[in-house]
This record gives C-alpha cells, structure tokens and sequence, in this order.
C-alpha cells in the first residue's frame, strides 16, 4: 500500500517532467513563432540578461534574482 513518501516522490517526478516538458515544448516551438533575436532583458524587472544567463538556461526570460523569486512565491501558494 503506498505511504506518504511515495506520494510525494510521484508527485516530485510528475512536477519535474511537467517542467521539461514546457521547456521542451517552448524549445520546440515552430521556426515561424520563434523570434530571431533572444530575450536580452528580464521580462520581471528589466535588466539586461547576463550573457552566462543566457548560455546556461537557452530560452529564459527572467535573470536568476526574478526566477528565484517567482519560484519562491509559486512554492508559497502550493503550501496553501
């Protein structure tokens, strides 16, 4: 009979292949909706995209200080 910790070790592999598969997808999408040139600024407060940033998660909007917070306040409202 599953206990507590198999559900949550489910639901951590489901989370965690829920977010590759965006990211593939958004990776993926046609060449038509892609646009030429990347994000050079974080779409959360502006400031331009490290060029690491950049080279370490292709396709990212938000710089680490963005992305960690929205993390952050999405981990806060699945408490609730």
């Amino acid at each position: 009979m599953p206990d507590a910790c198999d559900f949550m070790t489910d639901l951590q592999l489901d989370i965690g292949a829920a977010f590759m598969d965006a990211r593939a997808s958004r990776l993926a999408m046609p060449a038509d909706l892609v646009v030429l040139a990347p994000a050079t600024h974080c779409s959360g407060c502006g400031k331009p995209l490290s060029l690491d940033r950049m080279l370490a998660m292709p396709g990212t909007e938000h710089c680490a200080p963005c992305k960690a917070f929205a993390e952050l306040k999405e981990a806060r409202q699945w408490r609730r």
